[in-house]
């Protein structure tokens, strides 16, 4: 958080834009544990592959820094406990704010992103054996994020226009003091369009 500060207090905002999009993320791998508070053993899930989705807000000048805030929704249908079963899937909303700097200087095609944000989970949410069906509730993790951006306006149907999508690789963890954790890495696609 002291970093994102930091980097604020040395950006130009007299060229700032605003823009919206929509972004899909892919994790290649999530891993969660529950607090303490919600189970003493076997507290964690993982799965290869969650999907999810949701809105993303720009602000800034596209050539050089932005701030991004984003929401979205991710689902991992087969993530499970591989130690002891207590059902599948795993909900979880995580929301972030981040600010993207393109280090060379250059066009922003390329972008570095740090932020941090909360994220609720909720684990083994259906096909539960009896003995937990009464045990389970979203926790909250305190989250933060490393992103690479690479932006792909080249595209010859995106060329000379406010519009474009672009791809960013992640890395997303964090943890709260009950003892959650969470963790996963990935790849984001989004489009949006400028004002």
């Amino acid at each position: 958080m002291i970093l994102c500060l930091v980097v604020i207090s040395t950006i130009n905002f007299s060229s700032a834009q605003v823009a919206v999009g929509f972004e899909t993320e892919t994790s290649f791998y999530q891993w969660n544990k529950r607090p303490i508070d919600q189970t003493s053993e076997f507290r964690s899930t993982g799965q290869v592959l969650g999907i999810g989705a949701g809105p993303k807000i720009w602000f800034g000048d596209w050539n050089s820094w932005t701030i991004s805030l984003e929401a979205k929704a991710n689902f991992a249908a087969l993530s499970l406990d591989v130690q002891k079963y207590k059902g599948m899937g795993t909900l979880s909303f995580p929301i972030i704010t981040k600010v993207n700097i393109d280090p060379t200087g250059m066009d922003g095609t390329f972008k570095i992103g740090v932020g941090g944000g909360v994220q609720w989970t909720i684990t083994e949410i259906y096909a539960r054996p009896k003995d937990y069906r009464t045990k389970n509730s979203f926790f909250i993790s305190y989250i933060g994020e490393l992103s690479i951006q690479i932006i792909t306006d080249d595209a010859p149907i995106f060329q000379n226009s406010d519009s474009g999508p672009s791809v960013e690789l992640f890395v997303r963890g964090g943890g709260s003091p009950k003892g959650a954790i969470i963790f996963s890495f990935g790849v984001k696609y989004n489009v949006r369009t400028h004002f």
